[in-house]
C-alpha cells in the first residue's frame, strides 16, 4: 500500500524556495555589487526604519546593518535579495506602511508578500 506524503516537514526553506521561484519567473534586475552602502541606508530610510528595526525585518544582526551603511561590508546571498525586493517593492509604488504591515506577519508570509508587491506583473489594490 502506497504511503500518502507528508507535508508538514516542510523540504524547501521559505527564503531558498521564494528566490528560486522569482530568479526561474523574471530576469535579474541587480548584480550583488548594485547595492552601496548609501543604497542600504536610503530603503531602510524609506521604510521609516532604525538600523535595529531593519535588523529584526532582515533577521540578522544591528551590528551587521550598521556595517553594511559604513561600507565596512555588505549584505549577501538571501539578504541581498530581501534589500533588492524591498527596494523594488518601493519603486512598484507600495507603501513603507504596507510593507511595514506585511512584515508583522509570520516570516514565510511576509516573505511570500514582499516578494509579490516587488515582482508581481499585476498588482493589486493594496498599495
Amino acid at each position: 500500500m502506497r504511503q500518502p506524503l507528508s507535508y508538514a516537514p516542510c523540504v524547501f526553506n521559505t527564503i531558498t524556495f521564494a528566490i528560486t521561484l522569482v530568479a526561474l519567473l523574471h530576469p535579474p534586475i541587480y548584480t550583488p555589487d548594485m547595492l552601496s552602502a548609501a543604497q542600504l541606508a536610503a530603503i531602510r530610510r524609506k521604510l521609516g526604519l532604525s538600523q535595529e528595526q531593519m535588523a529584526r525585518l532582515l533577521g540578522v544582526s544591528f551590528a551587521s546593518v550598521n556595517r553594511w551603511e559604513g561600507d565596512h561590508s555588505g549584505p549577501t546571498g538571501p539578504t541581498l535579495d530581501l534589500y533588492m525586493a524591498l527596494d523594488a517593492a518601493i519603486r512598484a509604488g507600495y507603501t513603507p506602511v504596507v510593507i511595514r504591515r506585511a512584515a508583522d506577519s509570520n516570516r514565510g508570509a511576509f516573505l511570500y508578500a514582499l516578494f509579490r508587491m516587488a515582482y508581481a506583473r499585476s498588482k493589486g489594490a493594496t498599495r
